[in-house]
């Protein structure tokens, strides 16, 4: 699936959904849990752009796995969740990023759930850097995520502030070379 224009999966509440489903599945048990958890995310609210976040993760998740007798099951069950989604043809494009609530979501977190966000979109703007490539909606998440960090006293989230500082001054922009939209 392509990206659509204005549509970015750079929000709070979608980073906290995929962080904590990320890695967890591995066996149809932990697959269906995962699946349960982002399809309720989407249920909550919804429009164009969660459809496109939790069908490109689907998607992503389907690519993810290896080519072995095992992953039948779990592709089979990708595939029919994505089949539960639809074509998302009757949902509407929202305008979803403001930064007063991505700031109050991320405020509202339990410590340990920002710091897991944290670490994860570090490791994804430095993975981007390192590429020469600049994502300016990621380093504005990341921006209002480190403010919050800065002003609750969360030392990590200061420290890796400060890395990014000096990783982003190192990047140039460059193509994107992203295998994914998403």
């Amino acid at each position: 699936m392509k990206k659509t224009k204005g549509i970015t999966k750079y929000v709070a509440e979608w980073q906290f959904v995929r962080v904590s489903v990320k890695g967890k599945s591995k066996d149809l048990k932990t697959l269906n849990e995962s699946l349960s958890t982002v399809r309720k995310y989407f249920t909550a609210e919804p429009n164009l752009n969660r459809y496109e976040r939790c069908v490109n993760w689907v998607e992503a998740l389907i690519h993810g796995f290896k080519n072995s007798v095992d992953s039948v099951a779990l592709i089979d069950r990708c595939c029919e969740e994505l089949d539960l989604y639809g074509d998302g043809s009757s949902l509407e494009l929202v305008d979803d990023f403001n930064e007063a609530v991505e700031y109050g979501f991320f405020k509202k977190l339990k410590e340990k759930d920002r710091l897991l966000i944290v670490k994860d979109l570090f490791n994804y703007e430095k993975h981007f850097c390192s590429r020469k490539y600049r994502s300016i909606e990621l380093e504005r998440l990341n921006n209002i995520l480190h403010s919050v960090c800065e002003e609750l006293g969360d030392v990590l989230g200061k420290r890796t502030m400060k890395e990014l500082a000096v990783i982003r001054k190192n990047s140039v922009n460059g193509v994107n070379n992203k295998k994914f939209f998403f």
